[in-house]
């Protein structure tokens, strides 16, 4: 007994031993790889330390002598923090100092010189923050989330560009993988998502980097993930970055190199090839019910005003609109707006407009009450009951911010536009099209703001659109512009171009007001009818396809695109669009945030059932009971990682953050 006891005390003591050695070493690494810091921000104040302590694994198997970074992102780029090296348990430590802000954290492990192996994982320290040692696990997994989420960031082994998107795309890995458990995170697994293929989208991705950096069968996946141009991948990180930046690219291709589903470690994958190699989710909660239009504010959140209130039984035919709430989400999706969303400030039956301006104020159309609502930055209704510019806003879709603050509003019903002064909402007048008939106003839809703070209008029961000059008496001196019947929305190109939708029609028009020159494109015939439109830092455009339930990118001015056998308004997206793992349903608003995110709003769920009329005498069927909520869309579905990061809010046309 006394020899079990002493060996006991010597294994314990050996423990220790090897502790303080690798927390040493940490310390070491650290010292060695300090960097200047950020001239952006001073360091912050010293908190207490804590092990980062993880494991490598590759189909499930511990990976030893790897070599395991440590990065910091501070501001807007990343540094090397820490180092260590795998053991025989694939188990890495490293000592870190923490700090008052917690600033995000990355780990890349790579192999040796010549090895294909290189995978990534990002530190969820918001889950690790009770605990002064945070496991973790790096694998394909964790390395699919990290790439995707920061796909615009990503160079090499370093993350850099704004501050706002960097920081929040490093946050929305948590929504896709659990690092430390190393398998996805229960957003996906949730009663929305997992009616997509999400998961096995997810899951195809990390068999492929396995086969290659687990079982050393590289060579078709290095080949599928050339770039449109540049040289073939060499290793697991940069061949995922380069599928997620083109993920139209070879879609069939990498789905003929998937194991079959019985040999594949991680299942299900898929069975049929995806539309592309998109990873997407669909954020729910805070009063989400068929939202209308989607806003992104200065800080990155989300906010959407919805067509209908949450539980209720409505249809656009029978109720009109119902909504009653706004929505707010963090970055990542998480609701901050209460069940019903935010209330009062007039909003009654929200339709498709809302706007966020300099500070942040939130305005809504609504459709259904005839006004226009204002939210401060907090939510809090600036007053009781809207704006309504003297009677005359009516059934208002479209509405925007200028450079000034002025708030404008299109209304459909009215066929007019509403202008409420900056600071003095209260003062608002219409501009109906008899006193201005250069305008042509018929049932205006979409508003954009150019570069001088002027108005376009669509006038979609038309075929034309309008600039808007205030200070003209004319109010419309350059008259009418005839784009094609039932114009939609616009948005405006960096460079001052136009971009219309047609919600009747399978194309878009490109109109350039410096020449005249006008030009249809239809997506080489795989858009059906577009609403919602948007522009993204590199001035691509982003068409939400209301018809045909997928998003559309086509080439913009200048040609910005990935290929040079790409012009201007060719399809970037595969032939069939971007359908969103399954989870697009008909879709009013696009929007681009600081990360590259695309955001689209779910709208409606099935056009025949918003259209379908239950007799209210009656008793009501089985079938009907069921279909009397089955019209709104089920929330905001995001893309992550997939354009060129936008700047918010958005007042004017797109700049890069």
């Amino acid at each position: 007994m006394q020899t079990l006891n002493m060996r006991m005390r010597w294994a314990r003591l050996l423990s220790f031993i090897m502790v303080a050695s690798l927390l040493v070493f940490g310390i070491s690494s650290i010292k060695a790889l300090e960097l200047e810091p950020s001239p952006m921000k001073k360091q912050p104040p010293a908190n207490l330390p804590f092990l980062l302590k993880g494991t490598v694994e590759l189909l499930g198997k511990a990976v030893s002598n790897l070599s395991v970074t440590l990065y910091e992102v501070q501001e807007t780029h990343s540094r090397a923090v820490g180092k260590a090296v795998t053991d025989n348990q694939g188990q890495f430590f490293i000592f870190r100092n923490g700090d008052s802000k917690q600033s995000p954290l990355y780990l890349i492990a790579r192999g040796t010189e010549n090895s294909p192996v290189a995978l990534m994982a990002i530190v969820d320290l918001d889950k690790m923050a009770s605990s002064h040692t945070r496991h973790i696990v790096i694998n394909e997994l964790t390395t699919v989330a990290a790439v995707w989420v920061t796909a615009q960031f990503l160079d090499g082994d370093m993350l850099t560009g704004n501050a706002v998107g960097l920081h929040n795309a490093m946050g929305n890995a948590n929504n896709l993988i659990d690092v430390a458990t190393g398998d996805v995170a229960p957003l996906v697994m949730d009663g929305v998502n997992i009616q997509t293929t999400t998961l096995s989208i997810l899951y195809s991705l990390g068999n492929l980097l396995g086969a290659c950096a687990g079982g050393n069968d590289c060579d078709g996946l290095f080949k599928a993930a050339t770039p449109p141009i540049g040289s073939p991948p060499t290793n697991t990180l940069q061949a995922a970055l380069n599928i997620a930046r083109n993920p139209w690219r070879n879609i069939e291709t990498l789905f003929g190199l998937l194991p079959d589903q019985n040999s594949a470690y991680f299942k299900p994958i898929l069975r049929y090839a995806p539309t592309a190699w998109t990873l997407s989710l669909i954020y729910t909660g805070g009063g989400l019910d068929a939202p209308g239009g989607v806003s992104i504010d200065a800080k990155g959140f989300i906010w959407t005003n919805n067509n209908f209130l949450v539980g209720s039984q409505s249809f656009l035919q029978q109720r009109g609109f119902s909504g009653l709430g706004v929505t707010k989400l963090t970055p990542n999706g998480k609701p901050l707006s209460p069940p019903f969303g935010f209330q009062g400030a007039g909003i009654n039956g929200a339709g498709f407009g809302i706007a966020i301006d300099q500070r942040g104020h939130i305005w809504v159309g609504n459709f259904a009450g005839n006004s226009v609502s204002e939210l401060d930055a907090n939510a809090r209704p600036a007053n009781d009951i809207g704006y309504t510019a003297n009677g005359g806003t009516n059934k208002i879709q479209g509405t925007v911010v200028d450079q000034r603050g002025n708030v404008w509003a299109a209304n459909l019903g009215g066929s007019s536009v509403s202008f409420f002064p900056v600071g003095r909402p209260k003062d608002g007048v219409t501009f109906d099209g008899a006193t201005y008939p250069k305008c042509g106003f018929n049932q205006p839809f979409g508003i954009a703001i150019d570069h001088n703070g002027h108005p376009w209008i669509a006038n979609m029961g038309s075929s034309t659109i309008a600039k808007i000059v205030l200070d003209n008496p004319e109010l419309c001196p350059e008259g009418t512009v005839d784009v094609g019947s039932a114009p939609q929305m616009i948005a405006i190109d960096s460079i001052g171009n136009l971009w219309i939708t047609h919600f009747a029609r399978g194309h878009v028009t490109l109109y350039q007001p410096a020449t005249g020159g006008k030009a249809d494109y239809d997506a080489g015939g795989s858009l059906v009818g577009g609403w919602g439109i948007a522009v993204d830092g590199k001035d691509n455009v982003w068409i939400a396809d209301f018809w045909g339930t997928r998003v559309v990118q086509l080439c913009g001015v200048p040609e910005d695109c990935p290929s040079q056998q790409h012009r201007v308004g060719d399809r970037i997206s595969s032939s069939t669009g971007y359908g969103g793992a399954g989870g697009l349903q008909h879709m009013t608003s696009i929007a681009i945030d600081q990360a590259g995110n695309v955001l689209v709003t779910n709208n409606n769920n099935s056009q025949s059932l918003c259209d379908t009329a239950i007799p209210l005498d009656e008793p009501t069927s089985v079938k009907q009971e069921k279909q009397t909520m089955g019209c709104g869309g089920n929330g905001v579905l995001t893309f992550y990682g997939l354009a060129a990061p936008v700047g918010a809010p958005l007042i004017g046309p797109p700049f890069q953050p």
